[in-house]
Order: C-alpha cells, then sequence, then structure tokens
C-alpha cells in the first residue's frame, strides 16, 4: 500500500503502490511462495550452513532455519532451464562478504528461496535468486541480489543495496575476441632436409644414395658362392640358331632324306639287335575224360525150326507149328533191337 524513499532512491521501471497492479503482483507472489512449498524436498540440508558447497539442479529444504556463510556455488551442469529451489521453515541469514555462485548455464531468475519468516543479508552479500519471504526482507549496507525480493505480509529495508528483478535483467551481448594473429613464420623442413624458404626458389636437397646392403653370413652357417655355370657345346652337335639361319648339318651323321637307305654312323656300333627269341606258351595237357564202352548185345538169331507139314490138307502153311509163335518172336526182336539202341545212345553220350 505504500513506497518510501525514492527519492533518494533510484528505480528503474514504474513505482506502484496502493493500485491493481500492485494487487495483482502481491497475488502473483502468493502463488509462486506456495508453489515453492509445495515442492518435494530432494535433499536434506538442516543444521548445515550453505557456505562451501556446490549443488546442482534439486529441492532442498531446511526445517527452520538456513545460513550461508562464505560462497555457495549452484551448477546447471551446462542446462540453463535448471531450477533450484531452497526452502526455508523460518529465517535465512547470509553473513558479511557472502555470495552466490551460478556456474555452467545456471540461471538466477530459475533459484527461488521460500523463507517461512524474514529473510536477512549481511553487508556487502553479493545473492543471486528470487526471495519469497512470508514477512520481511532486510538488506544491510551495500548489500545486493541478482533477482527480484517479494515480502507478502511485511516491509522490504533497504540501505544503499543494488536489487536487480528478472524482468529487468539486460541480454548480455558475447562479441566473440578477434582471433589471434600468429606472428610465426612456419618453417617446413621436409624428411630430405631441405628448407622452404618463403619467396625464394625451393631447391629440395638430393635424396640420400641408400647402397644395397652388404650380404651378412649368419653366425654358425657357412656361406659358399656358387660358381656361374659355364655353356659348353655338347660336342658332336652343332650349335646353330634356330629359324632363319641355315641349318647346318651334324658332323658325323648321315642326313639322307627319308626313303633313303641309312648310312651307319661312323665309330658307332651298329649292330643289330638280335631278335627275341618267343617260347611258346606250354599247352595245358587236358586229361580226357574216360569213355565208357558200350558193348552191344548182339540180337540172337532165332533158329528157325522146319515146321511139321499139317496133315490137315488144303490148309495153307504158317511156318509154324503154333499159331501164336510167329508173332511172340517178332516181339522179342523188337524189343532186344529196343534195347540195343538205348545202350548204343548211353555210350555215345558217355563219350561225348
Amino acid at each position: 500500500t505504500a513506497v518510501t524513499g525514492f527519492p533518494p532512491g533510484t528505480l528503474t521501471g514504474l513505482l506502484h503502490a496502493g493500485d491493481a497492479v500492485a494487487q495483482q503482483a502481491q497475488t502473483d507472489a502468493a502463488i509462486a511462495y506456495n508453489n515453492a512449498a509445495g515442492q518435494t524436498c530432494n535433499t536434506n540440508l538442516s543444521g548445515q550452513d550453505l557456505g562451501g558447497k556446490t549443488l546442482v539442479s534439486a529441492v532442498y529444504c531446511f526445517d527452520s532455519s538456513a545460513q550461508l556463510t562464505g560462497q555457495l556455488t549452484l551448477d546447471g551442469q551446462g542446462d540453463p532451464s535448471s531450477v533450484f529451489i531452497f526452502q526455508m521453515g523460518s529465517t535465512l541469514t547470509t553473513a558479511n562478504n557472502a555470495s552466490v555462485l551460478l556456474i555452467n548455464g545456471a540461471q538466477a531468475c530459475r533459484v527461488f528461496w521460500k523463507v517461512g519468516s524474514s529473510a536477512t543479508l549481511g553487508t556487502n552479500t553479493s545473492f543471486s535468486g528470487n526471495i519469497l519471504a512470508l514477512t520481511s526482507i532486510t538488506f544491510n549496507t551495500t548489500a545486493s541480489s541478482n533477482g527480484g525480493v517479494y515480502a507478502r505480509n511485511g516491509a522490504i529495508t533497504l540501505n544503499d543495496n543494488n536489487v536487480q528483478a528478472c524482468g529487468a535483467v539486460a541480454t548480455p551481448t558475447s562479441t566473440p575476441p578477434p582471433p589471434p594473429t600468429n606472428t610465426l613464420t612456419p618453417t617446413n623442413t621436409s624428411a630430405l632436409s631441405a628448407t622452404n624458404t618463403p619467396g625464394a626458389t625451393n631447391t629440395p636437397s638430393p635424396r640420400p644414395t641408400n647402397p644395397l646392403p652388404t650380404s651378412t653370413t649368419l653366425p654358425g652357417a657357412t656361406s659358399t658362392s656358387m660358381p656361374l655355370a659355364t655353356n659348353t657345346p655338347i660336342p658332336g652337335a652343332s650349335n646353330t640358331p634356330i629359324p632363319g639361319v641355315t641349318n647346318t648339318p651334324i658332323p658325323g651323321a648321315s642326313n639322307t632324306p627319308q626313303g633313303a637307305t641309312n648310312t651307319p654312323i661312323p665309330g658307332a656300333s651298329n649292330t643289330p639287335v638280335p631278335a627275341t627269341t618267343s617260347t611258346p606258351i606250354v599247352n595245358i595237357t587236358s586229361t580226357p575224360v574216360a569213355v565208357t564202352t558200350s558193348t552191344k548185345v548182339p540180337l540172337a538169331t532165332p533158329t528157325a525150326t522146319p515146321l511139321k507139314t499139317p496133315a490137315s490138307p488144303g490148309l495153307p502153311h504158317t511156318g509154324s507149328g503154333l499159331p501164336w509163335a510167329s508173332p511172340l518172336i517178332l516181339l522179342l526182336g523188337v524189343l532186344l533191337l529196343a534195347a540195343g539202341l538205348r545202350l548204343s545212345r548211353r555210350g555215345e553220350k558217355r563219350v561225348r
């Protein structure tokens, strides 16, 4: 509802007190406070001093008060969107010359200090982050804050301090430094010991002559040089080049066309090879199979008994006194002849 001390204080921007803009700011601060208070605590640092610690993005809590003596380092680990939240059950107090250092992309506008009662920054403290206090916030002489300060129910007291709210942070312009000037003149020395001088004719040194290494005999081994072979002509043969040159007959040989008498070579014994006598193959003697000689049984010559002349006159003579004798004799002859023929055939089979 009221802002005093401007002037002599200096303000960049617009001053709002007791109006709708101030009311909306207080409402937004309450929402931010409750949001930070409702985050789940990742690490409880109750009873520990924040000075000398290096912390990464997370939610840190204190059951009651928190103290910063010396320097606290917040490491963004290369992520500019990393968020750091500190929850204090009661007060936040910094010692003189305390500081909060941001590294590796950590941003002051993404650091939130939720204070359950009041916050007090010691003389010449260099603070970073947004302070959301339920009651009041007090800056001692020359203390500064890179981030907004919001007191929901009490006063913010300043004494020659510098407060940089997130919305007023100027975006720094990064101007890359000019590339360094290389004033050294490089000298290219090749493997051939040739020096290249800028602006002059580069004449490379001649390549060194590498003589072939001398053959060294291995220890324990005898190295014997093999003499070169001498091409000695074959005795009695004419060493004449091939095609295109006259072929000189071989001395001592008779070069007689085919179909002529072959004249013996002088000095050579032209003894005909004696004819090889071929020994006839011994005939294998086969033992003949004994042939069974069949003795033909001579047919008995029937003796004709003169028949008595029948007393009966007028009947023809049949050659026998008995009426059945002639057929019987004939049958007996046929049987004997058949028996002789059968014996003869058996003998022939055995001979074969």
